[in-house]
């Protein structure tokens, strides 16, 4: 597996690297959904300090979204928009209709 080099920005605002993990849908109900969690990493510790799942039927858009966002550094207000992204676009499911059938 490569290794990912993370350069931080040169920066004197407290900063925040973020990945997307994404999970393995078993269920054939689900076929062409998109799960897993952002995680987010800031420049104080080596751990995470939070995830923020997603859960999608819109894999093709949501693949887009995090090639554009993977693996980069944010600023508090950039990482913000970013949550409210995922948990209003990319936070879903299945309506009742869809689960019947």
């Amino acid at each position: 597996m490569a290794k990912v080099k993370r350069v931080r920005p040169k920066s004197k605002k407290h900063i925040y690297f973020i990945s997307f993990i994404d999970y393995a849908i078993m269920n054939p109900d689900y076929d062409g959904w998109t799960c897993g969690r952002m995680e987010i990493d800031d420049d104080k510790g080596p751990y995470a300090i939070n995830e923020i799942p997603y859960y999608t039927s819109k894999s093709g858009e949501f693949f887009h979204f995090r090639e554009k966002y993977d693996f980069k550094y944010y600023t508090q207000k950039e990482l913000d928009r970013l949550v409210v992204q995922i948990k209003t676009l990319y936070n879903e499911e299945k309506k009742d209709e869809e689960k019947a059938s």
